[in-house]
């Protein structure tokens, strides 16, 4: 490989034939660009090899050519080949039976140019003069004039005109070998951004140089102007995974809110990349020395860089303008440069993100990535692939996007991470000024969590603040985003005295739930689980339902995700006899927490048969007629349903449950039917649970494909025939349901037979009114 931004001819003797294609294309873009004249005049497309009539890229200018300098014309037809073209086979590229193509001779009347491209051809003077001869040959026998535009270039001119744009020349390089030396052309910089639209709104989300607060459209018209002047430095911070890169790229884009800057200026480095050579200042120097405009892109740029590079940049005369990137927003900037530092994204755009590339996450586990991300692309695309691996929603798994969040780019402190941790340890806290010594003030209890004053807690909660990871609002604190706060509370809980944590934080009724919160997404963590046990050693009965917190929910539904086994066995303790525990009339306003975590602790198959009892229990005690024992009903049912049931119970437990039911008293016995027709449906909507802690939960079981789904349907049929033959008082009830179900069993012959003879009864001895339990679902459905 040459130089960085040299390209030989014989680079261009190894292209094959679409990059070849590509990059003539981006040479007839950036020539254009350079002239201030329309891109959307160049058109190329298709195969390499397809019938193109003898042009493979066509320019159409309205206007002249003036100021081009290998596109002679304002009309030009470029015919592209990755292979040698010597003089004798000229003819064959331009004429087919003989006779000079049809595209080419309306061009050449229309006082176009033809021109063909060679990329194997490196063609001394004589050569060159040898192929334009056998070109006008062709074109003087097809009687077209003598000054017809004629022209040929070989790998070396292709190479040449490279050079003339930097931008060009490292695409160049990325085809054949990848990044020169870490250097780049205009591409795809952020990661995971292929493919993917700059998406925007009207949300305002970048604080310009002057201090005005603007959308991401109007920052990208804002940085484009400033860095259309020579000379010019602009600088773009903020916590990492704000989408300073993805931002940055959008700025050589079209369709996005005015003209782009022209992509075949930039070039682009990430300093914190290994091999990059040579440093952006030399690199700086290099390109102002060439004389030709060109935009730098220095990514991960620390401060002493930013402001060496400035210093460079105006030092030498030159049309060079320059943008650095960088994750420290504190840090102090060169005074010509503008200085534009970025937000996280609303939380709409960064679900439009999360469901465009992660679809196969459900709607809920998506809206929760987003809240735990507070508007950071980074957090949300790492909790995204960290669902889809393994279905958890835990702490950061980058050692190095923790730094760049966190530590920016600040020296170590051991005390300000230790009051990280600390405060981390809580959802929120209640702010106090400095002065407050008060030992049982929120402030002064996490001071003494911490180990110091409460006035040096304060200073260090001005320093998080200033770099972006603790938010205000009113008297509140809370660190955020969360994924780092998730992170910091279980170093937390692993270096501080968990009895300690318990003294100042467990016993105060308010900090009690904000530590309850924000253990309920460290399920993995052992203290944690220490002292979530602790919770309901201390706190027996209801009295977990009875502690409600800021968002309505109670502490119980803090807990439940990280201890399970002792929710469960609460549960069951409360519901064992009717009409105490939170089966009496007055507690009633705690069943739907309790509900919905009844049926969350049934997701998992060895729970099922336990947590779905908890949750008929439950149901039967809501108001008869009522909405809520109506949404309870099917809800409860769902569980039983072929897909998008919400629990990986297989069919044979639910069974077991099944039959518990239509064993039972009068009641059981009606649910139990309505269970037995969702699990006969052929249905696929389903409304999945919510993510249970950190724990995301996905639809639950599914066939995997139409066999398993037909064996699913034979096994239920089954049962309806046991069922049949065990309890014949429930047969017409019971084939009530099948029947109405047919259409969706009709594939299924091999178990629907047994059904026939049955079905196919005269009509007059069928049931003429709609059983009960099918009037109340359809009451319901209204």
């Amino acid at each position: 490989m040459g130089a960085p931004l040299e390209v030989t001819f014989k680079e261009v003797q190894r292209l094959g034939d679409e990059p070849l294609r590509a990059l003539v294309a981006r040479l007839c873009r950036a020539e254009l660009s350079d002239a201030r004249l329309p891109l959307s005049a160049v058109r190329a497309g298709g195969h390499q090899d397809a019938g193109d009539a003898g042009i493979d890229v066509h320019i159409e200018l309205g206007g002249n050519a003036a100021g081009l300098d290998f596109l002679p014309r304002c009309r030009v037809g470029l015919q592209v080949k990755a292979r040698g073209l010597p003089a004798s086979a000229v003819a064959d590229e331009m004429l087919v039976r003989g006779v000079l193509k049809p595209a080419i001779r309306e061009l050449l009347m229309r006082g176009g140019a033809y021109i063909l491209v060679s990329s194997k051809d490196s063609c001394t003077p004589a050569m060159l003069d040898r192929r334009l001869a056998a070109m006008r040959s062709v074109a003087a026998d097809a009687g077209l004039p003598a000054e017809a535009a004629l022209d040929f270039i070989g790998a070396d001119r292709l190479a040449d005109w490279t050079n003339r744009h930097r931008g060009v020349a490292l695409w160049l390089h990325e085809q054949l070998d990848g990044p020169c030396h870490g250097w780049r052309g205009h591409g795809t910089w952020a990661a995971g951004a292929a493919d993917v639209q700059f998406l925007t709104d009207e949300h305002v989300r970048v604080r310009g140089p002057a201090g005005q607060l603007l959308t991401a459209l109007e920052a990208l018209a804002d940085m484009r102007a400033a860095l259309r002047r020579p000379r010019r430095a602009v600088r773009l911070v903020g916590l990492s995974g704000a989408g300073k890169t993805r931002l940055t790229q959008a700025l050589f884009e079209e369709g996005l809110g005015g003209e782009p800057l022209p992509a075949h200026l930039a070039v682009y480095c990430d300093v914190g990349e290994a091999g990059l050579q040579p440093p952006a200042t030399e690199m700086l120097r290099r390109l102002t020395a060439v004389g030709r405009p060109q935009i730098l892109v220095v990514d991960n740029c620390n401060p002493a860089a930013h402001r060496a590079l400035c210093s460079a940049l105006a030092d030498r005369p030159g049309h060079v303008s320059l943008l650095t990137v960088e994750y420290d927003i504190q840090a102090g900037d060169a005074e010509e440069t503008d200085v534009y530092q970025l937000d996280g994204v609303s939380p709409r755009l960064l679900l439009a993100w999360v469901a465009r590339c992660w679809p196969a996450l459900s709607l809920r586990v998506q809206e929760h990535i987003v809240e735990l991300s507070e508007g950071n692309l980074r957090i949300a695309g790492a909790f995204a692939s960290a669902v889809q691996r393994g279905g958890d929603l835990r702490g950061l798994p980058s050692a190095d996007l923790y730094r760049r969040l966190f530590w920016q780019r600040g020296a170590y402190d051991r005390e300000l991470e230790h009051v990280a941790r600390v405060l981390a340890l809580v959802y929120s806290f209640d702010a106090a000024p400095p002065d407050d010594a008060r030992v049982d003030s929120e402030f002064g209890r996490l001071a003494q969590l911490a180990d110091i004053s409460p006035p040096r807690l304060h200073a260090h909660v001005g320093t998080l603040i200033a770099r972006g990871l603790v938010q205000c609002r009113g008297r509140w604190r809370a660190v955020l985003p969360q994924g780092l706060a998730h992170k910091l509370a279980s170093d937390g809980l692993a270096a501080v005295d968990e009895v300690q944590v318990w003294r100042q934080l467990g016993g105060d009724p308010r900090l009690g739930r904000s530590l309850a919160r924000r253990l309920s997404s460290l399920h993995d963590s052992v203290p944690a689980q220490r002292l979530v046990e602790r919770w309901f050693i201390e706190r027996p009965g209801v009295t977990l339902f009875k502690d409600f917190a800021f968002g309505g929910g109670s502490l119980f539904s803090y807990l439940a995700p990280v201890r399970p086994d002792l929710a469960l066995e609460r549960l069951e303790a409360l519901t064992a006899i009717p009409g105490e525990g939170l089966l009496r009339w007055d507690h009633r306003i705690h069943h739907e927490v309790a509900f919905r975590i009844a049926v969350h602790l049934a997701y998992p198959a060895d729970t099922f048969l336990r947590a779905a009892e908890v949750a008929f229990r439950l149901a039967q005690t809501s108001c008869k007629g009522s909405y809520c024992r109506a949404a309870d009903e099917e809800t409860l049912c769902a569980l039983f349903r072929p897909a998008k049931s919400g629990t990986h119970a297989p069919l044979e437990i639910r069974f077991t449950f099944l039959a518990a039911l239509l064993d039972g008293d009068a009641e059981r016995q009606r649910l139990g039917m309505l269970a037995l027709a969702e699990a006969l449906s052929t249905e696929r909507h389903g409304c999945p649970p919510w993510p249970f802690g950190a724990r995301a939960r996905d639809q639950g079981w599914q066939p995997i494909d139409e066999e398993a789904r037909q064996a699913w349907q034979a096994s239920v049929l089954a049962f309806v025939d046991e069922r049949v033959a065990r309890r014949p008082a429930h047969a017409v009830e019971l084939m009530e349901i099948v029947r109405r179900t047919r259409l969706g069993l009709n594939h299924v012959p091999q178990t629907w037979e047994r059904f026939a003879a049955f079905l196919d009864l005269p009509e007059e001895e069928w049931p003429t009114a709609p059983l009960e339990h099918d009037q109340q679902r359809e009451q319901r459905f209204e």
